[in-house]
């Protein structure tokens, strides 16, 4: 072997058993990996719009399935939305079982609070990407506080795993319409992401 060839072995063979070190102290450490959260399968970006609606009042929206990848579970603390304009804001979030996988359908939305709904108020999703459950339904609740047109583009999800924080953005836009069409209160969904 040249000097050359053996220096760069033997930098590769330092580098793993490095490596190894730093894997073995953050396990003995009792340090795990965090997982990732993020939306079950190809989420394509889309908008909820709900018209006819008045400040104050709460609505809900769900249908998206949230799944993690690696680590063993996530909690979502937060959730708002990017550009929002109108005074939106999103209020309450939960996650609950898949109902797909049971034969029901998922929550689609209505003018009501996600208590009402169904969404009991876990925020805890340990269901693995890929597996049987595929996953955990995702259900947020939102208000405004203007009375024309209110919108919220892209979620944002904060979440903690092994004590680490996270976002999670998924293309979803929602909006609150005034009036009883969804005229002029449209989102770009092209605009999402």
């Amino acid at each position: 072997m040249t000097r050359l060839r053996a220096a760069a072995v033997a930098t590769v063979a330092l580098v793993a058993v490095a490596m190894v070190g730093v894997s073995l102290a953050a396990s003995l450490a009792g340090k795990r990996t965090p997982a990732t959260l993020r939306a079950a399968g190809k989420i394509n970006p889309t908008a909820e719009l709900i018209d006819n609606t008045r400040p104050g009042h709460k609505y809900s929206t769900g249908g998206v399935l949230l799944c993690i990848v690696g680590g063993r579970r996530v909690e979502i603390t937060g959730a708002e939305a990017e550009r929002s304009s109108g005074g939106f804001a999103i209020t309450d979030w939960a996650v609950r079982p898949n109902p797909w996988a049971r034969g029901k359908d998922a929550y689609g939305g209505a003018r009501r609070g996600l208590d009402e709904a169904g969404f009991g108020g876990s925020n805890v999703v340990d269901v693995r990407c890929g597996s049987r459950r595929t996953g955990v339904e995702l259900g947020l609740e939102f208000e405004k506080s203007s009375r024309g047109h209110a919108r919220g583009m892209t979620v944002l999800l904060h979440y903690t795993s092994e004590g680490d924080e996270r976002v999670a953005r998924l293309p979803l836009g929602l909006g609150l319409c005034a009036g009883r069409s969804a005229a002029g209160c449209d989102i770009d969904v092209h605009s999402l992401g």
